[in-house]
């Protein structure tokens, strides 16, 4: 079980913190066992994640290659995400090169950075991102980079399952 003192005196913790902590979960054998919510931001408001979605893509990726659910990390994201993802035949051709890897390794779509960015047309594309019905597909909407893993393109437009903490099961059929 847990100690609830010890989880009383983390809260305490989280609410007396310098830095501003919105949120925390903590799940046990796939039970949510503790949430926590600080701050103005209700449970259902998007929030500005940065690289903790990165982590967890990894994590779920890892345990999809180790299930086979993933070939390689080579394999091109288009026979892994719906078809109906990418909008058009068109534009799930012009994404066919990209791997498991590319979005693994942030290299494939060429979205500006926000963070810090002052640039109306970076903040148009976070906006659009923010508002979007399904942020995976708006993701896939944006431009490819010339050529993936030149350089690592540090984006703020997520293209993993799912923005949200949860448990690989749930993200990829067939986990």
């Amino acid at each position: 079980g847990f100690d609830s003192g010890r989880l009383a005196d983390m809260t305490r913790h989280i609410e007396s913190a310098p830095h501003r902590i919105f949120s925390m979960l903590i799940a046990r054998n796939g039970t949510l066992v503790y949430e926590m919510l600080a701050g103005e931001l209700p449970r259902e408001a998007a929030h500005y994640l940065m690289s903790v979605t990165k982590s967890l893509t990894s994590a779920v990726a890892g345990v999809a290659l180790e299930r086979g659910v993933i070939a390689a990390e080579d394999q091109p994201i288009g026979g892994l995400l719906p078809a109906e993802l990418f909008g058009s035949a068109g534009n799930l051709s012009a994404k066919s090169g990209i791997t498991v890897r590319h979005v693994l390794n942030m290299s494939a779509l060429d979205v500006p950075h926000i963070v810090g960015s002052t640039d109306p047309a970076a903040r148009r594309i976070y906006r659009g991102w923010l508002t979007a019905a399904n942020r995976v597909r708006y993701a896939l909407q944006q431009p490819r980079v010339r050529q993936p893993m030149e350089v690592m393109d540090y984006t703020d437009l997520d293209c993993s399952p799912s923005p949200l903490p949860c448990d690989a099961p749930s993200m990829m059929p067939g986990i």
